[in-house]
C-alpha cells in the first residue's frame, strides 16, 4: 500500500518504520525542509528517536509532490496545526479512494472538533474514510519493538479495518 505520514516528529517516524515493517511503501513528509534533509542524510530523528535507524527504503521528504496519489495518509501532527496544514495539502492528498487517519491527541481549540473531523472537513472527504488511531502508547517504545495496543476507531467499521490491517504487527497490535 502507498502511505504517506504527515509530520516528522517522534510518532510520525514511527508510524512510519510500523508502516515500513509491514510492507508498505512509506514516504514521510516533514513541514520543514531542513529537518527532512537531515533525517535523509542521517537516517535517524537524532531530536526525537536517538538510536533508532530509518531504512532507506522509506522516502523522507518535504515536497509534496511525494504526497500524490496515495491509499493512506496518516496525520501525525499536533492537533492545532493539523487544519492548517491538512488545508494547505489539500490539493494533493484530497481523493475519493484515500482513507485518512488521525494519530494525534486532542481536540481543537475554539471548534471542539475531533481531528477525524478536522482532516474531513479540511480536505473535503467523507468523514467514514477517517479512522482515530489511539491508545496508550509511546513512540520511543513503539520504535524499539516493546508491545504495545492501540485502537482503531471511526464511523465506518470496514474503513477501520483496513486501519487496523495496514498497521497491526505482532507488536503493535491494532484493536
Amino acid at each position: 500500500m502507498r502511505t504517506a505520514v504527515i509530520g516528522a516528529g517522534g510518532w510520525g517516524t514511527t508510524l512510519a518504520l510500523v508502516l515500513h515493517e509491514k510492507g508498505h511503501d512509506v514516504t514521510l513528509w516533514s513541514r520543514r525542509e531542513d529537518f527532512a534533509r537531515e533525517l535523509r542524510e542521517r537516517r535517524e530523528n537524532i531530536r526525537y528517536l536517538k538510536g533508532i535507524q530509518v531504512p532507506v527504503s522509506i522516502e523522507i521528504t518535504h515536497d509534496t509532490e511525494w504526497l500524490y496519489d496515495r491509499e493512506l495518509y496518516v496525520f501525525a501532527l499536533p492537533s492545532q496545526a493539523t487544519r492548517a496544514m491538512a488545508t494547505e495539502l489539500s490539493p494533493k492528498i484530497s481523493h475519493a479512494g484515500a482513507v485518512y487517519v488521525s494519530a494525534s491527541k486532542g481536540i481543537e481549540k475554539g471548534s471542539l472538533m475531533r481531528v477525524t473531523e478536522i482532516i474531513a472537513e479540511s480536505l473535503g472527504v467523507d468523514s467514514a474514510k477517517t479512522v482515530a488511531l489511539s491508545g496508550p502508547s509511546h513512540a520511543e517504545e513503539v520504535a524499539r519493538g516493546v508491545p504495545t495496543a492501540v485502537v482503531a476507531a471511526g464511523t465506518d467499521h470496514d474503513v477501520a479495518r483496513e486501519v487496523q490491517n495496514a498497521f497491526s504487527l505482532p507488536h503493535f497490535r491494532v484493536y
